[in-house]
């Protein structure tokens, strides 16, 4: 039990940078657009 909770708490890190990284990208392409 306690080696799933890890994996479960490492995909959530992962997925939040993931998300994060997304949002500076979508951030700069819309200043670049302007």
């Amino acid at each position: 039990m306690p080696a799933q909770k890890g994996n479960r708490s490492k995909k959530k890190l992962s997925n939040r940078a993931g998300s994060k990284k997304a949002a500076l990208k979508r951030r700069r392409a819309r200043e670049r657009r302007k």
